[in-house]
């Protein structure tokens, strides 16, 4: 079982305003998400950008929106990052769970 995450596009621009989603999706051995988990994910992102928020879609989880941490809810999370401004490079976003293989991705700041 795994973490799959991917951008909602390779790159933004470097002016501190331009946000990229980022879906998490926890994965069996073949790739189809895991409906029924709720497993804990800790987010890390590589400069040149910030994290904004974390969300699960579940109305009755409270953990702040800037929360690294987060649980997946019906096999699904979302991180939203920014670069910095003026901060052109690689942003690589990374998700770790209990028992689950990392998940990466990598987004442009261009």
């Amino acid at each position: 079982m795994g973490l799959r995450l991917k951008a909602d596009r390779g790159g933004i621009a470097a002016d501190g305003e331009d946000l990229s989603f980022i879906t998490l999706e926890a994965v069996d051995t073949k790739g189809h998400g895991i409906r029924d988990g709720d497993n804990a994910v800790s987010f890390s992102i590589e400069e040149p950008a910030e994290n904004v928020a974390t969300d699960n879609g579940n109305l009755a989880d409270l953990t702040p929106f800037p929360s690294l941490e987060r649980k997946v809810s019906s096999d699904l999370a979302l991180a939203i990052v920014r670069a910095r401004k003026g901060e052109a490079g690689t942003i690589t976003m990374s998700a770790n769970g209990a028992g689950l293989q990392e998940g990466r991705v990598v987004v442009k700041s261009l």
